[in-house]
This record gives C-alpha cells, sequence and structure tokens, in this order.
C-alpha cells in the first residue's frame, strides 16, 4: 500500500494509507448488508444513475485508541419537486479578471452509516449492535463531476515548470465570491508579464469548484446524523460551537500544491487508473482548523457518487486523525 505524508510545520506528519477493517465493524456493516469489497470498472458516462453506489470505511485513531465507522452512498432518483426546483447557481471570481458559475444541476444521493466499532480490541456479546442510520440529501452534480484530480493535474505542471526554471513564479490562484478591486485586477496583470507561470482558465475553474464542493462536504457532513459525530471528533475546536447554534460559518481552503502519484492498485483501482494526492487546510472564520490529504481520481461514475475521492487523512488541532477510504463501488444496473 502506497503511503503519503505530510508534514505542516510544528505539526506531526500525516500519513494517507488504506486501514484494516476491524473484525467486528466487518460483522456489524455485513449484518446491515453493506458491501465491503469489490471496485467496479470506472464508466465513460457523465452523469450519476440511481443505484450507483460507493462504501467508505472511516477510522479514527487518537493515539492507541481507534473507531470506526462504515458509510455507504447510492445516488436516487430525483422526485418530481426536485427536478423542478431551480438550480442555486454560485458565480466566482478569479484574479484574473475571469468569472466561474457552478452548482448547476442536482444529484439525489441516501446516506447509510453503521457506528462507531470500538478498535480495543475486547469483545462484549451482550453489547447492542452499533446503529444504523440513514439520511437522503440533494447535492449538486455540478460538484460532484467537477473534480479534485484536476487539481492535482495543475499543481503537478506548475512545480514541473518550477523544476525547469527556478526563476519563474506561480500565478495567484485567488478565488472570490466577490469581484477584485480593478486596480488590484491590473496588477495582477502586469506580475504576469514578469516571469510569473500564467494559471489557465481550465486550472482556476477547477481550483474554484474544489473549494466549493469541499465547502459542501463538510456543511452536509455537520448536519448529518452519525457523519456529524465523526467530523466532530476530529475537528475539535471552538469554531464548531457556530455551527451547532446555527450561527454564521465562512469555510475557506487552501491548496497546498502538494505534487505526488498514488498506487491506483493499492487504493483498490485497476492499474493504469490515474491517482494522485492533493491537500488543502481548512480554515474556519479564517483561522486554520484541519489539514486534509486526499486520493483523488478522476470522478467517474460511479465514483462520481464520492466525488472521485478514494481516500483522505484529516487531522484537526487534536491528535485526533481521520481518514477515508472507498472500500467497495457497485455501478447502477443498466436500463435495458
Amino acid at each position: 500500500m502506497t503511503a503519503v505524508g505530510w508534514g505542516a510545520p510544528k505539526q506531526p506528519d500525516l500519513v494517507l494509507e488504506p486501514h484494516a477493517i476491524l473484525p467486528a465493524m466487518r460483522v456489524a456493516a455485513e449484518a446491515a448488508k453493506m458491501n465491503l469489497s469489490g471496485m467496479a470498472a470506472a464508466e465513460r458516462r457523465q452523469a450519476l444513475r440511481p443505484g450507483d453506489q460507493v462504501t467508505a470505511l472511516l477510522t479514527l485513531t487518537k493515539g492507541k485508541k481507534v473507531k470506526q465507522w462504515v458509510v455507504e452512498l447510492t445516488a436516487d432518483e430525483l422526485t418530481k419537486e426536485e427536478r423542478d426546483r431551480p438550480a442555486q447557481a454560485i458565480t466566482l471570481y478569479s484574479l484574473s479578471g475571469r468569472q466561474f458559475t457552478y452548482g448547476l444541476g442536482l444529484a439525489a444521493l441516501k446516506i447509510r452509516i453503521v457506528g462507531p466499532v470500538d478498535g480495543t480490541g475486547k469483545t462484549d456479546k451482550k453489547a447492542a449492535a452499533p446503529a444504523v442510520q440513514e439520511r437522503r440529501i440533494t447535492v449538486s452534480a455540478d460538484y460532484l463531476a467537477m473534480g479534485l484530480d484536476q487539481v492535482a493535474a495543475a499543481n503537478a505542471r506548475v512545480v514541473g515548470l518550477l523544476k525547469q526554471d527556478p526563476m519563474l513564479k506561480p500565478g495567484d490562484a485567488a478565488i472570490s465570491e466577490t469581484r477584485f478591486p480593478a486596480d488590484k485586477l491590473a496588477t495582477e496583470k502586469a506580475r504576469s508579464k514578469t516571469g510569473m507561470i500564467e494559471i489557465t482558465e481550465a486550472e482556476e475553474r477547477a481550483r474554484g469548484g474544489a473549494m466549493l464542493a469541499l465547502q459542501e462536504f463538510f456543511a452536509t457532513a455537520q448536519l448529518t446524523p452519525g457523519l456529524q459525530e465523526v467530523l466532530l471528533s476530529v475537528l475539535d475546536v471552538p469554531w464548531w460551537s457556530i455551527v451547532r447554534s446555527g450561527g454564521k460559518l465562512n469555510y475557506t481552503f487552501d491548496d497546498q500544491r502538494v505534487v505526488k502519484d498514488l498506487s491506483a492498485t493499492g487504493w483498490g483501482l485497476a492499474a493504469g487508473e490515474k491517482l494522485a494526492a492533493v491537500c488543502f487546510v481548512m480554515e474556519i472564520n479564517g483561522k486554520p482548523a484541519l489539514v486534509m490529504l486526499l486520493a483523488v481520481t478522476a470522478p467517474r461514475p460511479p465514483l462520481m457518487a464520492g466525488a472521485g475521492i478514494v481516500g483522505f487523512a484529516a487531522r484537526g488541532l487534536t491528535r485526533s486523525v481521520l481518514t477515508m477510504q472507498i472500500v467497495s463501488s457497485r455501478a447502477a444496473a443498466t436500463v435495458p
């Protein structure tokens, strides 16, 4: 299994690697009739079909303590009300002067979560089986299809150019929900003519989409029973009190330009599939709160149900580390 290490200043290394499923976790997931093995081949279609499914193993570690959950995401049919719902489009602006609109289209996902299972090794035959929690949500189909793999490719291009010419400077990839002032746009345009690496339109769109997709993931997780428990376990910071009280919360994600190819087969994908690492630092209301190292591939069905994220490792300001890996995927049956 290929591992990737990333160390932030004054913080221990964060390692991205698959974990073994605990025996008790396997029993609980199988009792809930969840698939725990087998990865479907990626399909060329551009959208999810009802029945596309991914199943993920979440592992929370704090010192020697281990807890696990299994999460199942299944694409569902949109209701008539959902199909008729107006699109909630969002426009972002880049420092190059471009603007991008996201959020078109809607997708429905059924979520099932079983856990937590304690990894102490102790067994109690009288203990109740972990509950299975269920929820159905709608998300932007645009975000699911955006693909964090495009951010990985952009990082690789920039780092490759810097190796060829260390005197070059990366362009500013700043993205905002409001237009940048004209004088700031003019300053950036002038700088781009002085040995800077120009960021392409496709790369800017991918970075903006990645930020929105991660924002939606956290907004959804903190409102979803089961996922909320998992997330709060690793993101143990005071700012979450704002979320729980219904206050305004501002998430931002800073790309750390990590460049690392991963072993596709080590993560259950077919040989030849492209798998890479990307890293983001999450800030809440302007303060660092979480480091995320992700294994990403092209978001083709059925992996589009998880936006092409095959695994991640995340660490907050505590010693807790949360990891996720896709353990199985299923493509929807073909309609005759």
